[in-house]
């Protein structure tokens, strides 16, 4: 059986702050996290590895979401604290 690489967690978890800082005003939903994180690390990266990175920055304070109630789904932002961890004003 080949051997599957895994994203880097720490550079995964950097990277989920930098696709959210993309476009710090608006909202990102985990289907869109998942597709700029596969285009920003060198290995494929699952949605379960994009949301380990997520519930890592979540509980680090560095990201949150709020519920779209229209549209079902959670939407991922980053706070005051994970702006100033990638340095935006």
């Amino acid at each position: 059986m080949p051997k599957i690489n895994k994203p880097d967690m720490p550079l995964l978890r950097a990277k989920i702050r930098e696709v959210l800082a993309f476009a710090p005003t608006r909202k990102f939903t985990e289907a869109m996290i998942l597709d700029a994180a596969n285009r920003l690390v060198p290995v494929p990266v699952a949605l379960d590895d994009v949301r380990r990175a997520i519930e890592w920055n979540l509980g680090s304070g560095f990201v949150d979401y709020v519920f779209n109630r229209d549209e079902d789904r959670d939407e991922w932002f980053l706070t005051d604290r994970g702006l100033a961890k990638e340095g935006i004003k």
